[in-house]
């Protein structure tokens, strides 16, 4: 269907154009329709006199400049020098004194690492080294005999230790043959028990399947029995609230029996499957709501999940506890027969993982049993290899012991070079050492004499210093003209302020536009204080605006095309496109703004006329209902049914509306009978009288 809305062309953008400045209107360039360019003078009040002093400061301005001499700068520069050298001498800035005292400290430090300096320290060092080498050469110490002795003692063990692997190597016994074959035999032993652990898992037997699908169905009945149960003892209670819960209980668990099972869902649409699965969400929230409610009292205890404290009666309370059980059975039957029918990766890469542990322990074990049956010519060279490296050992380390035993002239000779190379060195650290003490030393008293120089100076120094600002005080007195530089500036500034007066004098056009009214006359006063508009300039643009309810709003989305009448337009039709719909509406009457532009220009659409808008807002085989039959509570809907001379308490899901009728989306029939007057007298289960008409 179609639905019409009253509407109103307006212009995109309008503005009152005020002066910055108080004056008499003395130029205005446009009438009502002219059109306006952004940054057009639109009027100009009267600026003679501003005229008038804006030629008196620029002469003044001039008169000043040319006063100022370049050998008055010349001098006042020669001056401010002089100041500056005598401030320096008498006033030294702080900057300077950190300098200095930052080098005197520099050279201080410089002294003190050159007085401590570890050269010499180094050198004392490797010659007492070098002499307790000689000493040691030429009467050793009975714990450096008893090392040698030892590491002796060791080399001897690691050949023996090398020789007896090389022998078991290439004579392997009884023993080591019995034990590597065992472990060859346990390994293959664990390989056939995880391979066949595998195999169950990919195919899996025909008792352990049967087993777990007898357990799920178990867990089916058990659960489809406590929830008739519950729904038995739900039954016996008489209130509204337990009769909701009720029946979406029956609606959830039909609505689950159909999905879950192939014989009834296979003929269902995408659509209608959505739909239960939306009415199984619904119910559950439904049930969630009225439960939370009856559990208004506290708790009494932590492990009482179902409040006995609260208002739900004990059977209700007990078949709740034995239904939640019953779903955690069904629940982990059917996780351990999906486990049987399709394991899961972690499972299957779990016991993947075994088979290849054990076929690498498998590989492992036999790899051991043939080196000892069959070594590899590389086994024994390696074998005898580590035999002739602990040979060379043993070999190396007597030799050592002799030579700390009995050492050879050649080794002291060269022990006493040593000694005499670091007697050497010493006595040039110790020259090095005393060099730099003398240069640092003489840096210090370089920086202290800069920093007392800096503040005291030498009278010498500060007498010229005196003498060069007497000299420069002098010659600016010659120079002197009649004003200063600070005149200059002021003219300058005179000037500038004028010049931006006269500007304020102009009204400029803010954006392209039409004038539509002209409020003062040429002659009149114009003034920013109070405001006194000159000229109202509109946009071209125009926008179509309306106001639409709560319950239409729906009907309009950005981009959509509408259609646009007015009488001003003689018949004609025009398109219009929605730019934008308010994202909030008035708090007062529950509407919201509607913002539409023309698709291209229509000259004849102008600001202020009047119109109607045009929406397609129908839908096709929809259930509809009287809009007096729905009761609303916020943004609930509802109403009652007669069903068997009863009136039947329904929440519906409400739609599109219109003079008399609304759209129920969800909640009733069509064909349902359905109370339209009287609903705030009945109560669920009243029993009424259908009158027919």
């Amino acid at each position: 269907m179609t639905k019409s809305y009253a509407a109103i062309v307006e212009a995109r953008a309008q503005v009152d154009l005020v002066p910055l400045a108080t004056g008499r209107l003395e130029t205005l360039t446009v009438d009502i329709g002219s059109e306006v360019k952004k940054g057009e003078v639109i009027a100009e009040l009267s600026h003679s006199t501003l005229d008038a002093q804006l030629q008196q400061a620029q002469a003044e301005f001039a008169a000043v400049k040319a006063a100022a001499k370049p050998n008055e700068l010349q001098a006042r520069a020669q001056l401010n020098a002089a100041l500056a050298a005598l401030n320096q001498l008498l006033n030294p800035s702080a900057s300077d004194l950190e300098i200095a005292e930052n080098r005197v400290t520099t050279a201080q430090s410089n002294l003190d690492r050159a007085k401590t300096k570890s050269a010499v320290a180094m050198a004392q060092s490797e010659l007492s080294s070098a002499k307790t080498r000689l000493k040691q050469l030429q009467n050793p110490l009975a714990s450096d005999l008893q090392r040698k002795l030892s590491a002796v003692a060791k080399a001897q063990s690691e050949l023996n230790s090398a020789e007896t692997k090389l022998n078991q190597l290439q004579n392997p016994s009884e023993t080591d043959l019995v034990v590597a074959e065992s472990a060859a035999a346990i390994a293959q032993s664990r390989l056939d028990s995880a391979k066949t652990k595998l195999s169950q898992l990919l195919n899996p037997p025909a008792p352990d399947l049967a087993a777990a699908e007898e357990t799920v169905a178990d867990a089916r009945s058990n659960l489809s029995a406590a929830q008739t149960q519950l729904n038995q003892s739900i039954s016996k209670q008489p209130s509204v609230q337990w009769r909701l819960v009720l029946g979406a209980r029956i609606r959830l668990q039909a609505n689950k029996a159909t999905l879950e099972n192939p014989a009834l869902n296979s003929g269902l649409t995408p659509e209608e499957i959505a739909d239960a699965e939306e009415a199984i969400l619904a119910n559950q929230e439904r049930i969630s709501v009225v439960l939370r409610e009856l559990r208004s009292a506290p708790l009494l205890s932590p492990d009482d999940p179902y409040n006995s404290g609260s208002l739900i009666p004990a059977d209700i309370r007990a078949a709740l506890s034995t239904e939640s059980e019953a779903l955690k059975a069904l629940e982990t039957a059917e996780a351990k027969l999906r486990e049987v029918k399709d394991p899961s990766q972690d499972t299957m890469d779990l016991v993947q993982n075994d088979v290849r542990v054990a076929q690498a322990a498998l590989h492992s074990a036999q790899a051991r049993l043939q080196e000892l049956r069959n070594p590899s010519e590389r086994t024994v060279a390696l074998a005898q290899n580590n035999v002739a490296i602990a040979q060379a050992s043993l070999d190396s380390a007597k030799e050592e012991l002799k030579e700390l035993q009995s050492p050879s002239q050649t080794r002291i000779s060269l022990v006493r070079n040593n000694v005499a190379i670091a007697e050497a060195a010493l006595v040039s650290a110790e020259a090095q050492a005393r060099y730099e003490v003398d240069a640092a030393q003489a840096g210090l008293n370089v920086a202290s004499a800069r920093l007392n120089q800096l503040k005291t100076p030498r009278p010498a120094e500060l007498a010229d210093a005196k003498a060069q600002v007497a000299a420069a005080e002098q010659t600016l007195a010659l120079n002197r003209e009649a004003y200063a530089r600070h005149n200059i500036q002021a003219a300058q500034a005179r000037v500038n302020q004028i010049e931006r007066q006269l500007a304020e004098t102009q009204v400029l056009a803010p954006f392209d536009g039409v004038v539509t009214q002209i409020w003062l006359s040429l002659g009149a006063i114009a003034s920013s204080r109070p405001k006194t508009p000159i000229v109202t300039v509109v946009s071209k643009d125009v926008v179509v605006s309306l106001r639409v309810e709560e319950t239409a709003v729906a009907y309009f989305r950005e981009g959509q095309s509408v259609q646009f009448a007015s009488p001003a337009l003689a018949g004609q039709r025009l398109e219009l496109r929605i730019d934008r719909v308010a994202p909030a509406g008035d708090q007062k009457d529950h509407t919201f703004l509607v913002q539409m532009s023309p698709l291209g220009t229509v000259p004849d659409l102008k600001p202020g006329l009047s119109g109607e808008v045009s929406i397609l807002a129908g839908r096709e085989n929809v259930v509809l209902v009287p809009k007096e039959a729905v009761r609303r509570q916020g943004s609930e809907f509802s109403l009652f049914i007669v069903q068997d001379a009863r009136a039947h308490f329904v929440e519906v899901a409400g739609g599109l509306t219109d003079g008399k009728n609304m759209e129920i989306l969800g909640g009733v029939q069509p064909g349902d009978q359905v109370v339209v007057s009287g609903q705030n007298l009945l109560d669920e289960g009243t029993q009424v009288n259908v009158i027919t008409n």
